[in-house]
C-alpha cells in the first residue's frame, strides 16, 4: 500500500510524468492512494484556495470575486 503526495502546477508534461510514475508502483490499481496538491504562485491578494477556485471558474485570473 502506498500513500503518494503529487504536487501539480501548470506544467502538463510534469503532471503526466508524475501520473506515470504512480501507475508504475506495485499494485497501483488497488494499492495506491494519491493526494493531489496544486501549487500556484499567482496569488498577490493572498486569497484562499476556494477564492482562487471561484475566480478561475468565473474566468478571472487576476481579480477575486466580490
Amino acid at each position: 500500500m502506498y500513500d503518494v503526495l503529487i504536487a501539480l502546477d501548470g506544467d502538463e508534461g510534469r503532471a503526466t510524468a508524475q501520473a506515470g510514475a504512480v501507475t508504475d508502483l506495485p499494485n497501483a490499481p488497488d494499492g495506491v492512494t494519491a493526494h493531489l496538491c496544486h501549487v500556484f504562485t499567482d496569488n498577490p491578494e493572498g486569497a484562499s484556495v476556494n477564492q482562487v477556485a471561484r475566480c478561475v471558474a468565473h474566468g478571472r485570473s487576476s481579480r477575486l470575486p466580490a
